[in-house]
């Protein structure tokens, strides 16, 4: 059996205090590697430090989960606040029930000005926050900014007025943006979260658009390319247009009976693209789903890949493997 490395694993969430050696032990057992701690609070982050610090195959990626953008944004001010706005509440504002993409449609036809408006004094950042990131990024332990994206899964457009909607969105664009500009200036992969709501596909089609903005201007900025991989890939066809630059993260939904959407979409990703992942504690594979998640489970997940791409197990973990390591730089 091949080594098989997890990508994106919360070995810093409280679910593992107890029994942190243990969980690492058994799957080190079942020949997983190196291990990824995906960043999403500060408050969390510094347990992942410790972590890294303490065994020489688990890495961590800095970043903030769409969930946590107050820990990065102390404010707008009041007058810019007003026009960003604008840009949404104009398209149906007796409507309360409108789509999140008449939101994403406004704000990417005035992207200059909204971008002009995050690099300037008009968002106040968590300064403490950005200082602890630099700190971070020069951990050798450091490999990938995020995780860090769009989530709209809770956005629940019947319970929030426009204004509210608008506000969320836009906070969650701008911590988003700052976010690859770290990667970029720190030449470190992006670990993206990117999540639609149960009703459209804005997340994912606001998320590609960002992502080819950046991509366009990335060598000429910052002299690197913009690189990284697709958490718990959603199975949207059109993030696979980056492919080219990105990596997508299967983990245990491959193995739910209802996940049908993934399983047919697997067969276009190109193998020298896929990577492993679990995202424990949550999203225990098949047999184990509502249980507690750990690395041990991966090889339930190879398995289903294998099954549904008629490559030998051992294949996928080489394969999986060798990406892993290419993107994250690991030895």
């Amino acid at each position: 059996m091949n080594a098989m490395i997890d990508t994106h694993i919360h070995l810093d969430s409280k679910d593992f205090h107890n029994d942190l050696e243990q969980v690492i032990t058994e799957s080190q057992n079942a020949h997983v590697s190196h291990f990824l701690i995906p960043g999403a609070s500060l408050e969390t982050l510094q347990k992942a430090i410790d972590i890294a610090a303490n065994y020489p195959k688990i890495f961590l990626a800095a970043g903030i989960h769409p969930y946590h953008t107050d820990e990065m944004i102390l404010r707008i001010k009041v007058q810019n606040l007003s026009y960003l706005l604008s840009l949404f509440t104009h398209t149906n504002e007796k409507d309360k029930g409108v789509s999140l993409e008449c939101f994403v449609d406004s704000l990417l036809e005035s992207w200059a000005q909204w971008i002009e408006l995050m690099d300037s004094h008009a968002i106040i950042w968590q300064q403490d926050c950005l200082r602890q990131f630099e700190r971070m990024f020069k951990l050798e332990s450091c490999k990938a900014v995020g995780e860090c994206g769009l989530d709209f899964f809770r956005l629940n457009v019947n319970d929030l007025s426009l204004e509210q909607i608008a506000l969320e969105v836009l906070l969650q664009f701008l911590c988003f943006c700052k976010q690859i500009t770290f990667a970029l200036q720190n030449n470190l992969p992006l670990i993206l979260h990117v999540r639609d709501s149960k009703q459209h596909f804005a997340a994912s089609l606001c998320t590609l658009k960002i992502l080819q903005f950046y991509k366009d201007k990335a060598k000429s900025l910052y002299g690197t390319q913009l690189r990284g991989v697709f958490h718990c890939y959603n199975a949207h066809d059109s993030l696979l247009t980056m492919s080219e630059y990105f990596y997508y993260g299967i983990g245990g939904i491959i193995t739910f009976k209802n996940a049908k959407e993934i399983a047919e979409i697997l067969p276009s990703i190109p193998l020298e693209r896929i990577l492993l992942e679990t995202d424990a504690p949550y999203l225990a594979p098949t047999p184990h789903r509502g249980k507690r998640n750990e690395s041990k489970f991966l090889p339930l997940i190879v398995d289903k890949i294998s099954e549904i791409l008629a490559i030998p197990a051992n294949e996928i973990q080489a394969l999986t493997t060798n990406n892993a390591k290419k993107l994250f730089a690991l030895q």
